[in-house]
């Protein structure tokens, strides 16, 4: 039988409110997924009825949800920089946090040595370099992730976004994929920085792949290496661009600074921590 918005929102907004604030929205991006249409559109049009073949995979979706999967995860696609980025469950999400980074790149943007060269380690979905390559029309890049699943997801939004030309994709672990002459303006990295022994939220711990969450005991020993094998590829005037954790930015910049590397600056998040640093 077909329903209605109104309908099915009253099927499923009390199992929604365990999980989300917002049932009406969640609910209203799975039905725009389904029915391929903008979620505005129900909330303009609450009465139109929905297909019972529809509600039927609407069900499911929403028992996913209810099991806190991230709508994200769900629908396969998650915003970043006002773009919209395909993900899988073997990419980290996009989050709000990490265009922080993009902004603290693109503030020295002009100033970063020519001809304009990124490094993206951890390259993951793809957001960051993408991002960078369509705000730095003249630059080039070279993205490494140890996980073949998710070079495939950088692959098709590099592709999507028509940059598949300006984009090299490599399997490796840091700086194994590269060779040791080449040099780049800029190397950026949004790492693992999660110590082994902490406990995450659900919708974080059960669909995030734990290589992009996890490093080591203290969640530093990502940056170790980064900061140990930057400097080899950067080149005279470049700069190195990291994310990191609440709290750990002191241990971060120690690390930098102990590999001679000059702090530049911090920047901090919607919420006013700070999230990521800038050396030179």
């Amino acid at each position: 039988m077909n329903e209605s918005f109104e309908s099915l929102f009253r099927d499923y907004a009390v199992e929604l409110r365990k999980v989300t604030d917002n049932p009406a929205r969640d609910l209203r991006v799975l039905l725009g997924f389904l029915e391929k249409k903008a979620p505005e559109f129900y909330f303009l049009h609450p009465e139109s009825l929905i297909p019972e073949n529809i509600c039927a995979q609407l069900k499911t979706l929403v028992q996913r949800r209810i099991s806190d999967e991230p709508l994200s995860k769900i629908i396969g696609e998650r915003e970043f920089f006002g773009r919209t980025f395909k993900i899988t469950k073997d990419t980290l999400d996009p989050r709000p946090d990490t265009e922080t980074l993009v902004d603290a790149v693109l503030h020295y943007a002009k100033d970063l040595p020519k001809p304009l060269r990124i490094l993206d380690l951890g390259v993951g979905t793809g957001c960051i370099l993408v991002t960078l390559l369509l705000e730095m029309k003249n630059a080039t890049g070279v993205g490494v992730d140890l996980s073949p699943e998710a070079l495939k997801v950088a692959a098709d939004n590099a592709t999507h976004f028509g940059l598949l030309e300006r984009a090299s994709l490599r399997e490796g672990n840091w700086f194994s994929a590269l060779d040791e002459k080449e040099k780049f303006s800029l190397i950026v990295s949004n790492p693992p920085y999660i110590a082994y022994h902490e406990v995450l939220e659900k919708n974080v711990q059960d669909y995030d792949p734990h290589l992009a969450l996890f490093s080591g005991e203290t969640g530093l020993e990502a940056y170790e290496v980064i900061a140990k094998g930057a400097r080899q590829h950067l080149l005279a005037g470049g700069l190195i661009a990291v994310e990191f954790g609440k709290g750990q930015e002191k241990a971060v910049r120690a690390l930098f600074e102990a590999e001679s590397f000059e702090f530049i600056a911090y920047f901090n998040d919607l919420t006013g921590g700070i999230r990521c640093a800038i050396f030179a």
